[in-house]
């Protein structure tokens, strides 16, 4: 008997061991409320989580509807921030006026490389980790200087 309880006490602490606690980002919502601060600040319209291209087939997270519009698109992962290079690349294959800025929550997290290959093919990318008055900053002056 006393085997058994050494064995259950056993499997319990590799089981505790294995537990992985998750910390649920909020990094979108962050990122998205001080747009929406932006959006009541300066009157742009914006319209969230929108196709843009013909094909219907790439969505951005936001996009203000400006003389020359801006996109945002949050890259929470690699994948994510390729799409947003295709965005960007496809729209101006096709002559569109488009401006396009790339957030990634921490440049650790996706990669120094990709966020610096991914200044080449978007207008802007950045980190917002630490950085979000910054990113609120820029996204501020790209809408006053597109009226």
């Amino acid at each position: 008997m006393a085997m058994r309880v050494a064995e259950c006490s056993l499997q319990m602490q590799a089981l505790s061991a294995l537990r992985v606690e998750r910390n649920l980002s909020t990094f979108k919502d962050d990122v998205l409320r001080v747009i929406k601060e932006i959006e009541q600040e300066t009157q742009a319209q914006v319209r969230y989580d929108i196709s843009i291209d013909p094909d219907q087939q790439f969505n951005v997270d936001a996009y203000f509807l400006t003389p020359t519009p801006l996109a945002v698109v949050i890259a929470s992962s690699v994948e994510r921030l390729l799409e947003a290079e295709l965005i960007w690349t496809n729209c101006h294959y096709r002559g569109e006026s488009l401006r396009l800025f790339a957030v990634v929550e921490d440049v650790d997290k996706i990669g120094s490389k990709q966020v610096m290959r991914a200044n080449y093919y978007t207008d802007k990318t950045v980190q917002f980790k630490g950085m979000g008055t910054a990113f609120g900053d820029m996204v501020r002056t790209a809408v006053r200087s597109a009226h």
